[in-house]
């Protein structure tokens, strides 16, 4: 009988990770489903609710080793326009020295993880209601390589949330809805998210779970 896959993500934030946990646990099934793999997808650990745990190789290493089985741990790290930079410091001490057994994923949005809900236009106006103006004339780029080259993603969300929505309804951005729904093609128009998901693959491929 194969060994349980645990996925377990380290965010940056809060935000970042009521919009990541879902999205990466349809990223794990749509990975599965398109190599024929049966196996089941649990629920992924937000690091940051282990009591005493975080994103240090020290702390990550003891914490696995609790736990027999096969991990696969999310590493998010926003690039501010630094890919390879957020990528060498921030993600890759800490998935170099994972023990056997577990694997690293970069999660590495070229700006912030809110250029990534920016890109899918169709549930932007499902979530956020319908308007007189349209999206790209409230501020959204027009273009997928204007969104990634935006310097505030999540600032422009705001702005977008705050100018479609009433005062008098107006509540938290729905990250986890955004996480829960948006498309995965939309996604695949931005490169950052392309190297994800070829990260995921190699990841999955190295645990076993998918067959080269």
């Amino acid at each position: 009988m194969a060994r349980p896959l645990v996925w377990l993500l380290a965010p940056e934030g809060g935000s970042d990770s009521h919009f990541l946990r879902p999205l990466l646990r349809r990223c794990l099934e749509d990975a599965c489903l398109r190599s024929h793999t049966e196996i089941e997808i649990p629920d992924g650990i937000d690091l940051r609710q282990l009591a005493g745990c975080s994103r240090g190789p020290v702390a990550l290493q003891g914490l696995l080793a609790k736990q027999p089985g096969q991990w696969l741990l999310f590493v998010h790290a926003d690039a501010d326009g630094e890919a390879g930079l957020a990528r060498r410091n921030h993600v890759d001490p800490i998935v170099a020295r994972l023990a056997s057994g577990t694997a690293g994923v970069p999660v590495v949005p070229v700006r912030e993880t809110e250029a990534w809900i920016l890109a899918d236009t169709r549930l932007l106006a499902r979530v956020f209601g319908s308007t007189t103006r349209s999206l790209v004339d409230l501020g959204l780029p027009r273009t997928v390589a204007d969104i990634e080259r935006h310097a505030s993603p999540k600032q422009l969300l705001s702005e977008l949330h705050s100018r479609t929505t009433p005062r008098r309804r107006r509540s938290d951005i729905p990250f986890e809805r955004f996480g829960q729904s948006i498309s995965l093609s939309a996604l695949r128009s931005l490169p950052a998210f392309t190297q994800f998901e070829a990260d995921l693959q190699s990841a999955l491929h190295r645990l076993g779970i998918l067959q080269p």
